[in-house]
């Protein structure tokens, strides 16, 4: 069996004046901003970006439930 994550993937972006990062979330929708905002350093905000990924883009993550990185 695979630990690879098969849900949704929700990709958070993180700003600090001009400067924007990208994330995944592989957890689900309600605890995304939560999990990137953690991990962002002082003077970063987070926000649920719009966009969604395809199942391509999900399986080449190749991302575990509850894990988040930077894109």
């Amino acid at each position: 069996m695979s630990n690879d994550w098969s849900g949704d993937v929700y990709v958070v972006v993180a700003t600090k004046g001009r400067k924007a990062a990208y994330w995944a979330a592989a957890v689900p929708q309600h605890r995304a901003l939560d999990e990137v905002e953690r991990l962002l350093p002082d003077g970063w905000r987070a926000s649920l970006s719009r966009r969604h990924l395809s199942f391509e883009e999900i399986a080449d993550l190749k991302m575990r439930g509850g894990s988040v990185r930077q894109l």
